[in-house]
């Protein structure tokens, strides 16, 4: 069963009448109330898998700092058409945005089997394979002095695809931690849930495979 939290922006400042409505900030109260209900929601352990937030100005400064509360360990995607919503467009929007968008990434050695699934469960276009970024770079997909080029190439696809709001999957080893930091960090500055798909078979299944290649 899911579990919906609606959660109403803190106290908004009018000082400045010039303002826009979607433009005003929070108030000094606002600000503190953001931060409690942050340590509230730590506290009651009523911490969300994904937040969709208003674009208004307001909206985003209580997510802020409710996130510092947290250490920023809270994924948030910033959702125009929620400001003045219905309750109706509201429904629609949570329901649209449920599976959420986001960087998938497959995780493995070679020969895990990673490339075969993600062939099989994501489109084509979905895909951003490093083995494909260095053939496009030098002509040869196994051309390990290109590594560098491939993955600045890859980072910069998958930056666009993520500002277009479309899933992206990398399939490359990832297997280091500094290898993966980066795309979770792209993630992030995009509002989206890294997720990571693990492939752990035994070695000598790896092998075999690599022998059959």
């Amino acid at each position: 069963m899911k579990r919906l939290l609606l959660l109403r922006h803190a106290k908004s400042s009018w000082h400045d009448p010039s303002l826009a409505d979607f433009e005003r900030p929070l108030n000094q109260r606002g600000r503190a109330a953001a931060r409690m209900m942050g340590d509230y929601l730590v506290h009651k352990a009523l911490l969300p898998d994904l937040v969709l937030c208003s674009a208004a100005q307001r909206a985003r400064e209580t997510l802020a700092f409710i996130q510092d509360r947290l250490d920023g360990d809270l994924p948030a995607m910033i959702e125009k058409s929620l400001y003045e919503a219905s309750p109706a467009e509201i429904a629609r929007i949570v329901k649209k945005a449920a599976p959420g968008i986001g960087t998938v990434m497959v995780i493995g050695g070679t020969d895990t089997g990673k490339s075969t699934f993600a062939r099989k469960h994501f489109l084509p276009t979905e895909v951003l394979s490093s083995d494909a970024c260095r053939g496009m770079v030098s002509d040869d997909e196994n051309d390990q002095t290109v590594t560098d080029e491939a993955f600045d190439l890859l980072h910069y696809i998958a930056r666009k695809r993520l500002s277009a709001g479309r899933l992206t999957v990398v399939d490359a080893t990832n297997v280091q931690p500094e290898a993966r930091n980066p795309l979770v960090a792209l993630a992030r500055e995009f509002h989206c849930l890294p997720v990571a798909i693990v492939f752990n078979p035994p070695e000598k299944v790896c092998q075999e495979r690599n022998r059959q290649r």
